[in-house]
């Protein structure tokens, strides 16, 4: 049996409480340096499941799984966007938003 596949767009909080939405694995994998992986609090895939993000085999970039199956809706309705009870209609509504919003990136050394 295929493990599941988690679903994008793929959400990423950290210990600032910024929020970071990534739209492919690509971008995910590009943006997200080892540095980094100490100051994420929360990942979430497109479905609200919950996720781990850590370091590949070199060491140097890094890959997302998923933690369990389960949707953790709840945990992502803080102050959610309009209240939404499928997990898919909402990260795309969290992904409109955020991208409506000014974005913040890590700087690159």
């Amino acid at each position: 049996m295929r493990p599941e596949e988690l679903r994008y767009p793929v959400i990423v909080v950290d210990d600032d409480q910024w929020m970071y939405v990534y739209s492919s694995p690509d971008q995910l994998v590009q943006d997200i340096e080892p540095t980094f992986l100490d100051d994420i609090t929360a990942t979430f895939d497109g479905l609200a499941r919950p996720l781990r993000i850590a370091l590949d085999e070199s060491g140097e970039g890094v890959f997302a799984e998923l933690r369990s199956s389960d949707s953790v809706l709840s945990r992502l309705q803080d102050d959610p966007p309009e209240r939404l009870t499928d997990p898919r209609e909402y990260t795309t509504s969290v992904s409109q938003a955020y991208e409506r919003k000014r974005e913040r990136r890590k700087k690159r050394a």
